[in-house]
């Protein structure tokens, strides 16, 4: 395979180079009509002169400065569902727009936040990656892998949630598109479940795609190659036809490999090959005996079965397509859908062995959207499957999710309103992946819905001149605990049913406030609350296991053996995790080509919940206690007195010294604190039944499992018209990651140690748009771990062409 893509690429090379040797198109700029000149994108404007660009700056009625605006600082929607400057938004927002996400090189979305202030991410393995915004990771602390997983930001492609609500979070290499499919991404820090929704609880990441906005056809491949087998691939077209209809297809690959072939191994705190784990999962009171053999291989075959290939990273595909219809400005039409395949392995679900899993998903999408003068309609939906275990009975499932929204928007002079009704039906199902319902060996034995109904409402006023805005929010939401008849005609019925949905309504809001003091300096408040919805693995939790370590009591010298039995059950009447998030941030130019934004922040959260012992006995089902004694345990998912507290600032510089020379610096700083923690959910005290305790008893302590600082800068530097070079960096500090192992019987208190990581991309344009470039990710190929147990990366060093027709 590699030999193939290097093949290709030479012959690609050779073509391209025979065709840099004719002369340049020249293109009558003096003929663009206002379409053409929307049309063009900052590569075509980084070939054209001065006297021609400030030409057709005059032909669009605008000055230079605006133009230059127009194309290279786009207005974001993020922060209030409508159009608006970043400068002047009420949140703290960042927009990373295509141009920065090109220039970088970043071979994957995870890696594109890399380069936007107050967002963690830490590779796993190579293209792996864990995402954050401000951490709030690890909570409560010294729980299971899989509890460290992100379930508290809300991710979206074209405000259509890509959420996972199985147990919370977002699959990265379950996302259809390519980074070549990307416009820009627009991010909200901060709690924002009043615009959004639950799960916004850290902040918003939505994901926008690129439309084709050219009436001729274009045609873009990018293809890259380097060592560890690493292969990527993106090809999109496009063409808008006439002045209505637009349509885009893109297709992506890629492919790598780790940069070692060990595993982490619980036993012995360090790496083995593949291999060497087989020992540590035969049951102890087997070695030495005559059943040793068949327990043995019985292991062998398992985590032969659970990881097939000890190179394998990841390899994903997507495919989509994006076609629009604007009848005139009152009457719009978008339709996307796509499908994907991905396969991946990565620290996320641990057995008893080792904290690597191998995972798989595979599923299509559509999403409709409809604007009828100030109506917006929405329906999208995902169908597929993921298996985050694979090998391992319970972990698969298929998911079905729909999401219905419609919203309106009124505006009269400074005055704008906007209202929201959604509704959610997210249905998952492991029964036909479950070798054995009866005995429970799913984790859910069945299918199992998330419901979701909201209304949203939401204020924005200016007055003084626009200088001073005031922005109030609120968002009901109800779960699970509805069942409403949409097509009834009984009015008591129908008023009974709505009751019932607003009596048992969450509501989230939010009071933002800003004022521009003058046109070089902004300062904006906020004050927000936000809230997790409900989970299948908290809510219908439905497991049963046996046998997975044996309970040794020490009895007149006589070694006596008592297999566990644990069950586990979810809760449908949990307290849902809720944070209360203030703000106070300020921006200022303090030049033409200097913009500063900086931020406090400080947020409250509580509600955790985990499985907790709810009951544990001995159970003794004979008078033989040597044969039918059992230890049983269940567990129950529950809320514990936790609180967290966390403290923090994030600032960012942006520098345009010349069109040759970009420079942004960013960086954050933070502290987390937990209060009310309850010493029985700690590790020495796994075995006791969770009893709610005094406030006497409680315990406050400092959770360092997010670093307390982190950031980077991103340098752009085009000496030449038709060659640039692109320094970016990301910096984390030191964490302590407190680890429970899924049986209880491991604790591990994990250091990471800081790290700086550079990447260089150098590329040249050798002919109109076609370029050559070298792309080196972790340039200087540090190897330590960024994440609990996971491989130690190092340089990834590609060579790619980015052909544009």
């Amino acid at each position: 395979m590699k030999k193939f893509f290097l093949f290709i690429f030479l012959i690609l090379f050779n073509f391209l180079i025979s065709l840099s040797q004719e002369d340049t198109i020249k293109i009558d700029y003096n003929n663009f009509t206002r379409d053409d000149i929307m049309n063009m994108d900052y590569n075509d404007m980084m070939d054209i002169d001065f006297e021609i660009l400030l030409m057709l700056s005059q032909k669009m009625e605008m000055s230079l400065a605006e133009f230059q605006k127009m194309l290279l600082n786009p207005s974001q929607y993020i922060s209030s569902k409508k159009k608006e400057e970043s400068f002047t938004s009420p949140l703290s927002i960042s927009v990373i727009s295509s141009k920065e996400i090109t220039e970088s090189g970043a071979t994957c979305i995870p890696e594109i936040l890399r380069l936007s202030p107050g967002i963690i991410v830490r590779e796993k393995t190579n293209g792996n990656y864990d995402v954050h915004i401000r951490g709030l990771d690890n909570i409560p602390m010294e729980q299971t892998l899989a509890s460290s997983i992100n379930t508290k930001t809300l991710v979206m492609i074209d405000s259509r949630l890509v959420y996972n609500y199985f147990q919370g979070g977002t699959l990265w290499n379950a996302l259809p598109i390519g980074v070549f499919d990307i416009e820009r991404i627009e991010i909200i820090r901060g709690a924002s479940s009043a615009l959004y929704g639950s799960n916004a609880v850290t902040g918003v990441i939505n994901i926008i795609t690129k439309k084709s906005n050219s009436k001729k056809l274009k045609l873009n491949v990018n293809f890259q190659n380097g060592n560890t087998n690493a292969n990527i691939l993106n090809i999109s077209m496009g063409k808008k036809f006439g002045k209505k209809f637009g349509a885009r297809l893109s297709g992506n690959f890629q492919n790598a490999d780790r940069f070692q072939t060990d595993y982490f191994c619980f036993a012995e705190e360090h790496e083995v090959p593949l291999d060497s784990l087989i020992i540590h999962g035969v049951p102890n009171y087997v070695i030495g005996t005559d059943s040793f053999p068949k327990h043995y291989q019985r292991v062998k075959n398992t985590l032969y079965s659970i990881f097939p290939d000890v190179n394998y990273s990841k390899q994903q595909t997507g495919s989509n397509a994006f076609l629009y219809y604007n009848f005139n400005k009152n009457i719009k039409l978008d339709l996307s859908f796509g499908i994907q395949h991905a396969k991946w392995q990565s620290i996320y679900i641990e057995n008893n062995v080792t904290p690597y899993s191998f995972n798989e998903s595979r599923t299509d999408y559509f999403d409709f959207k409809m604007k009828l003068w100030d109506f917006n309609f929405k329906i999208n939906r995902i169908k597929g499957y993921y298996d985050v275990f694979k090998g391992y009975d319970g972990y698969k499932y298929d998911i079905d999710a729909f999401t219905y929204d419609i919203d309106y928007n009124f505006n009269k002079g400074n005055f704008f309103l906007y209202s929201g009704l959604n509704f959610q039906s997210s249905f998952y199902d492991d029964k036909k992946y479950t070798k054995n319902i009866k005995r429970r060996s799913g984790f859910l034995n069945g299918k199992h819905e998330i419901k979701i109904a909201a209304l949203t409402l939401r204020a924005d006023y200016k007055f003084l001149d626009d200088k001073l805005r005031f922005v109030l929010g609120m968002r009901a939401e109800t779960y699970n605990k509805f069942n409403v008849d949409y097509f009834s005609f009984g009015f008591k019925k129908m008023i009974d049913d709505y009751t019932e949905i607003i009596e048992d309504a969450l509501t989230s809001w939010q009071f933002a406030s800003s004022y521009q003091i003058d046109k070089n300096n902004f300062i904006h408040f906020s004050i927000s609350t936000a809230n997790q919805s409900p989970f299948m693995f908290d809510t219908y939790s439905n497991f049963f296991t046996s046998e997975i370590e044996s309970f040794l009591i020490d009895e007149s010298e006589n070694i006596l053996i008592i297999p566990f039995e644990i069950y586990i059950n979810g809760n449908n009447d949990l307290e849902l995790l809720k944070t209360t998030n203030y703000e106070i941030g300020f921006r200022n130019k303090l030049r033409s080509n200097i913009y500063t934004d900086i931020e406090f922040f400080y947020s409250k959260t509580d509600n955790f919940s985990i499985p907790i012992i709810d009951t544990a006995f001995i159970d003794i089902r004979s008078d033989e206690i040597t044969k039918d004694t059992v230890f049983v345990v269940k567990k129950k998912f529950k809320n514990v007195q936790l609180e967290s507290h966390q403290f923090g600032v994030s600032g960012s510089v942006n520098i345009v010294f010349s069109k040759k020379f970009t420079l942004k610096l960013f960086s954050s700083f933070q502290n987390t604190f937990l209060t009310g923690v309850n010493p029985i959910t700690l590790f020495e005290y796994s075995q006791e039944i969770y009893e709610d305790l005094e406030e006497e008893e409680l315990l406050t302590m400092e959770n360092n499992s997010s670093p307390s600082y982190y950031g980077g800068f991103n340098l752009s530097f085009y000496p030449i018209k038709k060659f640039y070079i692109n320094l970016n960096t990301y910096f984390y500090g030191k964490q302590d990651f407190s680890y429970k192992s899924s049986d209880e019987m491991n604790l591990f208190d994990y250091d990471i140690n800081e790290k700086i990581i550079f990447n260089l991309k150098i590329d040249y344009k050798f002919y109109k748009n076609h370029s050559m470039f070298f792309n080196a990710r972790n340039l200087f190929g540090d190897n330590r771990r960024e994440f609990p147990f996971a491989d130690r990366n190092k340089g990834t060093y590609l060579l790619g062409l980015n052909l544009n027709f």
